[in-house]
């Protein structure tokens, strides 16, 4: 893709291109070791926004996530050990703009609240206790269904707030949630976004790791979720994909 920003990660540099009216303002990833760290290291100081925007998780609870080398297939993670919140001092998303959020996540342990939330509203996505494929904005869209396990998901979902306000989320490809919304005064958005917990590293907290969160300020099309939800199954070497599918 011409004129398009390369987003890196991993140690085999695998990499995305993000054309430049993609509508990519955050790419949160592990990318390199913490400073003066390795594997297995706290990351205290956190500037992960590999966008090039800007939208830093400036604002750490608690020690910090764990950096892990190979976390995911020779590609580096954040492990959450529920003792750490990531969030920002600044809105990511308004309360009534279009978003298109596309994670790579999982559970890792026996505490299991939020994962990627809001620190300033009542939303949160892919995640609640111990469920997967979950997406609250105020009211339940989807309450998802309970999972045992700690398997890798890959999670979408997209905000078309400019006319219909049409509401869609996947979980490892398959819908979970589709429909219209009534935007009204119990409708939350984004705002700023948090990972490990809700508002505070003691609440809703969870064991997690994190491959990839990317989000766009816009709704996505379909066929465009898809390509980069085939693009992070190549990159991180993660279930099966068929080029057919996914790039249509």
């Amino acid at each position: 893709m011409n004129g398009g920003r390369e987003a890196f990660g991993g140690i085999n540099r695998g990499r995305i291109i993000f054309p430049d009216d993609s509508g990519l303002i955050l790419d949160l990833q592990a990318g390199e070791a913490p400073e003066g760290g390795s594997d297995g290291n706290r990351v205290t100081d956190f500037r992960r926004d590999y966008s090039g925007i800007g939208n830093d998780f400036d604002v750490i609870e608690g020690p910090g996530p764990v950096w892990r080398e190979e976390g995911l297939n020779g590609n580096p993670t954040l492990l959450f050990e529920g003792d750490s919140l990531l969030t920002m001092s600044k809105e990511l998303i308004g309360r009534y703009d279009s978003y298109t959020i596309i994670s790579l996540a999982r559970y890792s342990g026996e505490k299991r609240g939020r994962v990627i939330s809001s620190s300033n509203n009542n939303w949160l996505f892919g995640f609640h206790q111990g469920s997967v494929g979950s997406w609250f904005t105020g009211k339940w869209l989807h309450k998802g269904q309970m999972d045992n396990n700690m398997d890798w998901r890959l999670q979408s979902a997209v905000a078309n707030l400019d006319g219909n306000n049409i509401l869609i989320s996947w979980d490892n490809g398959e819908i979970v949630h589709s429909g219209e919304i009534h935007v009204e005064s119990s409708y939350r958005s984004i705002g700023k976004m948090s990972i490990g917990g809700w508002r505070g590293r003691e609440e809703q907290a969870s064991e997690c790791e994190i491959a990839r969160v990317l989000l766009f300020n816009r709704a996505l099309e379909e066929q465009e979720v898809k390509h980069y939800e085939f693009m992070l199954k190549r990159m991180y070497s993660i279930m099966d994909y068929s080029p057919e599918s996914y790039l249509d």
